[in-house]
């Protein structure tokens, strides 16, 4: 857990003969594996910034999978690794993917995650998008029952955000209806 950790950081410093009422005057580097297991969320956002706060002259070199430790992280700090042909390949990542960004935009860019959703809402989502596009492009109808089931399983997670989304998008579908008729009718007219 990190306050183990940060206890032998603390009695390493002491032992080392450093002045623990200035922890400013510790040097060193420190190297944490997942600095974010058994972190809530808001220590995840905030653990670093404390330690590079208390500690100014210690280097922490961490690897992390969360988001929100990304977040706190100044671009020119944060190194992302990739594997690519067998090999480990490092890029410095910008300062706006890091701290300008939503865990969401993190999660998509540094992660190669497209869905902040799970498994079985994101499909049901890719084929409500899949139907609602050939809605769109007149191949297939509103009333059509793989897209009718398809609503109604997005529904059935009982989510006020799936909900909200599905909102949004039938006012869309209703408002891009409504447009292209009154723009059919404007033809005609002339």
């Amino acid at each position: 857990t990190s306050f183990s950790w940060i206890l032998d950081l603390v009695i390493r410093a002491w032992k080392a003969g450093f002045d623990l009422e200035k922890p400013e005057t510790i040097v060193g580097i420190v190297m944490i594996d997942e600095i974010d297991i058994h972190l809530h969320i808001k220590w995840q956002r905030t653990i670093l910034t404390v330690l590079q706060d208390v500690f100014k002259n210690v280097q922490f070199i961490i690897t992390t999978h969360s988001p929100f430790v990304v977040q706190s992280v100044s671009g020119s700090n944060l190194v992302e690794l990739k594997i690519k042909n067998d090999y480990v390949e490092a890029k410095t990542v910008t300062n706006d993917i890091a701290i300008g960004s939503s865990y969401e935009t993190v999660i998509n860019e540094l992660f190669d995650q497209t869905s902040i959703f799970s498994p079985k809402v994101q499909e049901a989502f890719d084929i409500f998008y899949q139907l609602k596009q050939s809605i769109l492009d007149g191949k297939t109808s509103v009333k059509d029952a793989e897209f009718a089931a398809t609503v109604a399983k997005l529904q059935g997670f009982e989510s006020d955000e799936i909900n909200t989304i599905l909102g949004m998008e039938f006012r869309l579908q209703y408002e891009y209806r409504r447009i292209k008729t009154q723009n059919r009718s404007r033809k005609s007219n002339k």
